[in-house]
């Protein structure tokens, strides 16, 4: 398949474009911090706004997400994140009623009425996990803290009594998000055998310490092995024809693709000499959109021909030879917004070279659901899915490009498109969904190039002391319930307006978990049906749905 035509080029930037001004517009005001207030869930809040609220953590308090999983069967609860001010509040629900087995209550018993539906034979996919990204500012920021503090926030995304996060992105070399423009071999001049290849001091002060203290964390309050996985966003100049980090092409030689392929296996190789071990990649971020003519960071715009040469005869060849294979490395083709992806992924996936080398799919969140519809990802999802084994969302953030306020502290509507967007992608066979930086500062940044955003943690290292937002407690409601290894379960709404649901079956424990959005500024009560072999299984007689609320129902079955 040849580059982008020009009509097609503009075309998609245009739909990119508008998609992204219409999803960066919608939140227009500011909160402060004035006041502080303890909520009963340990939550210190600062709000000038009672409806856009952020839990403070210090070195004095910061509140746990605590939450003890039912044990005998029909045992329910509610797990709720509000806007007005609950953080994953728990409540014990009546037992669900559990039916006869002979029953002859089928879903077609419940046609016609208000209703949540789940169908346990109708099993999807697995979810793989969930995490965020170890970029040079995240890490920058979490350092600034002291170290008490910088603990605290560590474990609040990995911790038992966090996120327990299973997975971590991590950015080779720089990104907009560190604080200068830099690769690991900035030559002069062309250095093909990468005699000058070195990690950077942002590696070996930042990335690294804090990636290591993850794993320590997650190892030894989980027993979870992280699951990192990297992406480039440009190569050293000297590889690249436009002599620049902004956008440009790999020089169209062997010699040249076959030392970009070298630089990234490097990377892998002095990472794991740290104690670092990866368990997957991607080939290259947002490898089309840098073709928009205004991209103004680090990246690589990477035509399909040159993506399928690049992976099929350099890249793939290079990591089997250090022992990087398909079955212990998971490298990912995509990485790109949907209305970039479906017009290069479908068509290098033809390739059987392709084929041999990638293990996943990754897309990021920037457009979906906009100008670009949801139904885009099950399309190419499609067209790939016997050659893939999993499908990952990549990178999300709320408040980038053309927003008013890039943080936004408290807003709980980019909680809500979080939620939002969870929900439409593993209703749409993705099994993980990866956030963006970890943690940000006030401004939303560091940034070299200007591109601010907001984050879930926020950072104020003058006062030695982090803001856990909206954001963060929605995805906690998803990261803590929809465990790594649950399946994704058939689930439905009927005959109710503001309300979205996905569902897994925690088979490992032998738990259902039912995830609710609210966007209805009213409260919503609805009765829960659980079906299995075509027979009513259980039922909860009427759950109540706060206004702008996220809410967990999990059942022992």
């Amino acid at each position: 398949m040849p580059r982008l035509s020009p009509v097609q080029g503009v075309a998609v930037i245009l739909t990119i474009l508008t998609a992204v001004m219409c999803q960066q517009f919608v939140t227009t005001h500011a909160a402060s911090a004035a006041t502080a207030t303890e909520l009963p869930n340990d939550c210190i809040m600062i709000n000038k706004d009672p409806s856009k609220i952020v839990c403070v953590c210090n070195e004095q308090k910061c509140d746990d997400l605590t939450f003890d999983w039912p044990t005998v069967s029909g045992q329910t609860y509610l797990v709720e994140t509000t806007k007005h001010g609950q953080r994953f509040a728990t409540t014990r629900l009546a037992d669900a009623v559990i039916h006869d087995s002979n029953n002859s209550l089928t879903p077609e018993s419940s046609s016609g009425k208000s209703v949540i539906s789940v169908n346990l034979d109708d099993q999807q996919q697995e979810v793989l996990g969930w995490g965020g990204a170890f970029t040079d500012a995240a890490t920058i920021n979490i350092q600034s803290l002291s170290r008490e503090l910088s603990e605290r926030l560590i474990e609040s995304y990995f911790g038992l009594n966090g996120l327990q996060y299973n997975m971590g992105r991590v950015p080779i070399g720089g990104s907009d998000f560190s604080t200068r423009a830099y690769s690991y071999d900035d030559s002069s001049e062309p250095d093909l055998n990468l005699t000058k290849w070195s990690l950077a001091d942002e590696d070996l002060t930042y990335k690294i310490p804090t990636i290591k203290r993850a794993i320590e964390v997650a190892g030894s309050t989980m027993g979870t092995q992280l699951k990192l996985f990297a992406s480039p966003w440009s190569p050293p100049i000297w590889m690249k024809a436009n002599r620049s980090f902004k956008r440009g092409h790999l020089i169209d030689k062997d010699e040249i693709y076959q030392s970009y392929a070298n630089y990234l296996v490097k990377f892998y190789e002095h990472y794991r000499n740290h104690g670092v071990e990866f368990w997957g990649a991607t080939v290259q971020n947002e490898p089309m959109s840098a073709y928009y003519p205004f991209y103004f960071f680090n990246s690589l715009q990477m035509s399909t021909p040159e993506m399928i040469k690049f992976i099929g005869h350099f890249l793939g060849p290079a990591l089997e030879s250090f022992g990087y294979t398909k079955q212990n490395f998971k490298l990912m083709i995509g990485d790109d917004s949907l209305g970039f992806i479906n017009y290069q992924v479908p068509h290098a996936m033809e390739n059987e070279l392709v084929q041999k080398y990638i293990s996943g799919m990754a897309f990021h969140w920037y457009v979906s659901g906009l100008l670009v519809p949801y139904d885009t990802l099950t399309t190419i999802v499609n067209k790939i899915e016997d050659k893939i084994e999993f499908v990952m969302m990549s990178e999300a953030c709320e408040g980038a490009f053309m927003s008013f306020k890039h943080v936004d502290l408290g807003n709980w509507q980019r909680g809500e498109a979080y939620a939002s967007d969870i929900i439409e992608d593993f209703r749409r066979k993705t099994g993980a969904w990866i956030d963006w930086n970890l943690a940000l500062d006030l401004k939303g940044g560091p940034n070299w190039a200007g591109n601010y955003v907001d984050s879930p943690i926020i950072v104020d290292k003058s006062k030695n002391e982090f803001y856990k937002q909206p954001m963060y407690y929605v995805l906690g409601h998803f990261s803590r319930f929809m465990r790594p290894g649950s399946t994704v379960v058939g689930s439905s709404i009927s005959h109710v307006s503001g309300l979205s649901v996905i569902a897994a079956h925690v088979k490992s424990t032998g738990h259902l978990v039912v995830n609710l959005l609210n966007k209805s500024n009213n409260e919503r009560r609805v009765p829960l049906e659980v079906y299995q072999a075509n027979k009513k299984l259980l039922s909860v007689d009427r759950v109540e749905l706060k206004g702008n609320s996220m809410s967990t129902i999990i059942i022992k079955l």
